[in-house]
């Protein structure tokens, strides 16, 4: 299993938070580490909402010949997040703080990622153009988020009835209080309810090569089973995992047809 090392660990582990963001940040490596260990020295990697920096961090770390930028734009969260970045001093310049709609250079990127960030943003489809300039000629991107054609709602825990504007109708009490408890305030309106068909179809259609990973569910699942945090989060999510597991139907999550009705969704995407 891939690990935070031991020496990002301590230098956060006193903050708030912090077993959540470094949960976070565990799952995260297990999913793009493998693709950095393939790029060329002087390599260009970044980080589309890098959020407490402790994977950035550690990335930049264990791959000194790596290039990396992370982007994270003030949010609700950004005062706390600051004091994490504080903390992890070799990602100091490292981090801008902007949106990456203003995020403006001359760098190609040779890998790009972002780890529950693309359901957040604004527009979607103006992400995937932004891919188009900014992946190199060989570049990957890596997306992982949930996927809306499941009617769940995993940041509240809700069940989607029929879209966005109907559940809000339905569940809107509960919505405001989760997120005046959480301190999450726009929380729900920054959601976009994206889904994996939609994304396929714009990828396709702007030219760019679209692969999704077929094992991101199951492993999902079983993170359910070490990560408390990540279990509390994910209550129905837990029960469902815990369903299939116990009729021996995980292995259905396998077959190609699932990407559709995933409850979590890993894209790949490269430049043709």
């Amino acid at each position: 299993m891939k690990m935070i090392s031991q020496e990002i660990l301590n230098s956060v582990s006193e903050l708030k938070d912090a077993q959540k963001w470094i949960n976070e940040a565990t799952f995260g490596l297990s999913h793009v580490e493998d693709f950095i260990e393939q790029l060329s020295p002087g390599s260009n990697v970044l980080e589309v909402g890098s959020g407490s920096g402790i994977l950035l961090s550690h990335l930049k770390n264990k791959f000194k010949n790596i290039n990396f930028t992370g982007i994270e734009p003030f949010g609700n969260e950004f005062l706390l997040l600051k004091k994490y970045h504080t903390e992890l001093k070799n990602i100091e310049g490292d981090i801008r703080y902007t949106k990456y709609e203003s995020f403006d250079n001359e760098i190609k990127y040779d890998y790009i990622f972002l780890i529950n960030v693309f359901e957040h943003l604004p527009d979607w489809k103006h992400f995937i153009k932004f891919l188009t300039r900014k992946l190199s000629k060989n570049g990957k991107c890596t997306i992982l988020c949930p996927n809306y054609s499941f009617p769940f709602e995993t940041h509240f825990n809700l069940p989607i009835i029929f879209n966005k504007k109907i559940t809000y109708m339905i569940f809107g009490k509960t919505i405001k209080k989760k997120e005046k408890y959480n301190d999450i305030e726009g929380m729900w309106d920054s959601l976009n309810f994206v889904k994996y068909s939609h994304v396929k179809k714009f990828c396709i259609s702007a030219g760019l090569n679209f692969k999704s990973c077929n094992d991101v569910s199951i492993k999902l699942i079983k993170r359910l089973k070490t990560d408390t945090e990540f279990k509390k989060r994910n209550k129905l999510l837990g029960f469902f995992g815990n369903l299939l597991s116990y009729l021996g139907l995980l292995k259905l999550l396998e077959f190609n047809f699932m990407r559709y009705l995933d409850p979590y969704m890993k894209l790949i995407i490269t430049k043709e």
